[in-house]
């Protein structure tokens, strides 16, 4: 940061920390150790000694305790020391000493600001800033992130782009564009503009993280790992309000590639910066029970009081959601009158309506992608379609004789506490296009929901999120034709979503899976976690089977490229698209299955 005063700029003033120190011994008059203090206390900043540049700039304060320059300076010591609120009542000090508070200034206290989340207080003082300077880059930069994070992205934009109309050559403007686009979900053109910040300025630690979280978010982690070790290579000296997400970013991209040891670590560094990061626990916990290490967390003393805080932390954070979901729950299964009726028909809608959101906006976030669905499809090969139906055999043929043996509370699952029966949530859409309730239909809703029960697996965002499936439910007579398209619409939506959600599947429980160990603790993972989607429990046991036959694939495929290349990441990659394509085909298959009994039903 550059501040200009007499202190800075002095002629005949040390220009090494050895001399400012050694000259401060004999200085013989208070002006001479106040100017000094000022320039050592620059010195140390300069040399990213924060903590005794506070220290110098105190002892100046001390002696001219109305200088803005000072109150200036000590506020930037502060702010890289993550110290913000500090900082803020340094930077309203200097204000209050100021004749007339620079432009600089202003802009300094608007950064603060919005490092404090207070983005209305600080799009006020970039504001205050550009009436002093109607060009000042700075402020302008600031304004566009205080914009972006109050949801206003166009005028964010105007402002980015105005500052580099004024400097094309200054780094800021880029680092800043490029995080509104960022947050605009145009991580391309974000990524472009973060190159072109770091071509102007090398050591820009944040624009190394934010481009970071732009390769992650395209999908390559090996680089976005790069980026963010390099953003994080100056913490130890700095400490930023965007460091805590750089070590999450960190820890899911190590996460995503199946390091799961040291993804924990990274989570926990995370932790210790911001101890109460939602993500941070819940990415943590999710390292540890796909790394089979959650018992082993959870019987030392020591991690497992982190355990404990990292649930309360979870906990804390979907505190409102879980007791807003208790209740709804409540309501369906215990309420009475023709209020609760009311509520139990217009659920379904509701969730049908929420369903069909999150899959719209699944594959508006994948748009640039969609080529992954066709090389599912159609460059897979024919095998993968005979391989995917005879998985679908032997798991039915598992569910099967499964069921025979059972008990009955194998075939409960949690949502016979307010449906009466088990169900997927999936195929609640289905359910509200139906539009009769023959005895043709009860059979075709049997049928779909067993399915639905023991073969669909959904993106961990469906399964761990959404609520849950009803049973088939009366409507009122409708056109035929209408119900027909709105099932084919439906499963379209499906069969073009699938692919996404299988391979985030494959990378979560598949990748870096290469024991028979790992594999069958992965299998079981697998099977189980879809318990949340309200299947029975039986439904949750045969689906291990599934999962272990795409974990053999998987293996199979990745030795096989391991053996080829000599090259472990392109071994897991071909490895992770060779499942991802059996996995997919085999939800295909399922769910147009169920769409032709729904559409049969409706045709009937």
């Amino acid at each position: 940061m550059n501040l200009s005063s007499s202190f800075a700029t002095d002629d005949g003033l040390p220009f090494s920390l050895e001399q400012c120190r050694q000259r401060l011994q004999r200085a013989s008059s208070e002006q001479e150790r106040l100017k000094l203090l000022c320039r050592e206390g620059l010195l140390l900043m300069q040399a990213g000694h924060y903590e005794q540049a506070i220290a110098s700039y105190s002892q100046a304060l001390q002696l001219c305790p109305d200088n803005a320059d000072l109150h200036h300076y000590q506020a930037v010591a502060l702010e890289n020391l993550g110290r913000y609120q500090q900082s803020l009542a340094a930077y309203d000090q200097a204000i209050g000493f100021s004749v007339t508070p620079s432009a600089q200034l202003w802009s300094d206290r608007g950064n603060v600001l919005r490092n404090l989340s207070r983005y209305a207080k600080a799009l006020e003082s970039y504001e205050k800033a550009l009436l002093l300077e109607p060009d000042h880059v700075k402020a302008l930069c600031g304004k566009g992130l205080a914009l972006m994070m109050m949801g206003r992205i166009k005028q964010a934009l105007a402002s980015c782009n105005l500052a580099l109309e004024l400097d094309p050559n200054h780094e800021e403007a880029w680092s800043s564009r490029g995080a509104v686009l960022l947050m605009a979900h145009r991580d391309q053109q974000a990524l472009a503009d973060f190159d072109k910040a770091l071509e102007l300025q090398p050591a820009f630690s944040r624009v190394w993280f934010n481009r970071g979280v732009a390769l992650l978010r395209l999908g390559k982690e090996t680089q976005a790992i790069a980026s963010v070790e390099q953003a994080l290579s100056d913490s130890p000296i700095r400490r930023e309000v965007w460091h805590a997400s750089a070590w999450i970013s960190y820890g899911y991209a190590l996460l995503k590639l199946g390091q799961f040891e040291r993804a924990i670590a990274h989570f926990e560094k995370a932790l210790e910066l911001q101890p109460r990061s939602y993500p941070a626990a819940l990415y943590k916990l999710t390292s540890l029970i796909l790394s089979g290490q959650f018992f082993a967390y959870a019987t030392r003393p020591i991690s497992r009081g982190k355990l404990l805080r990292d649930f309360g932390t979870i906990i804390h954070f979907l505190k409102y959601r879980l007791l807003f979901l208790v209740g709804l729950i409540l309501l369906l299964a215990q309420g009475q009158g023709d209020w609760a009726e009311a509520a139990r028909r217009v659920v379904p809608t509701l969730f049908s309506g929420a369903i069909i959101a999150l899959l719209v906006a699944d594959l508006w976030k994948n748009k640039t992608k969609l080529e992954l669905v066709w090389k599912t499809y159609f460059q897979s090969g024919i095998l993968t379609y005979f391989r995917a139906a005879a998985i679908i055999v032997l798991t039915l043929g598992t569910y099967a004789i499964a069921d025979y043996f059972a008990p009955p509370f194998m075939r409960w699952g949690w949502a016979n506490l307010v449906f009466g029966q088990p169900g997927n949530i999936i195929f609640q859409p289905f359910n509200l296009f139906s539009s009769s309730m023959s005895e043709a239909g009860h059979w075709a809703a049997s049928v779909s929901h067993l399915v639905g029960a023991i073969a669909l697996q959904l993106a961990s965002v469906l399964t761990l999120q959404a609520p849950i499936a009803t049973q088939m439910t009366e409507s009122p007579p409708a056109n035929v034709p209408y119900d027909s398209l709105f099932i084919i619409g439906f499963w379209l939506l499906l069969l073009l979503g699938i692919p996404f959600w299988a391979k985030l599947e494959e990378r979560i429980f598949r990748q870096g899976a290469n024991t028979w160990k790992q594999i069958l603790i992965r299998s079981t993972q697998f099977g189980l976690v879809h318990l949340l989607a309200g299947i029975p429990i039986l439904g949750g046991f045969v689906l291990i089977v599934p999962g272990f036959l795409f974990a053999c694939r998987y293996k199979y495929v990745h030795d096989r490229q391991l053996r080829k290349t000599a090259d472990p990441l392109q071994a897991r990659e071909a490895g992770v698209m060779a499942s991802t394509a059996d996995h997919a085909v085999y939800n295909a298959i399922l769910v147009s299955f169920v769409a032709s009994l729904f559409l049969q039903q409706s045709l009937s």
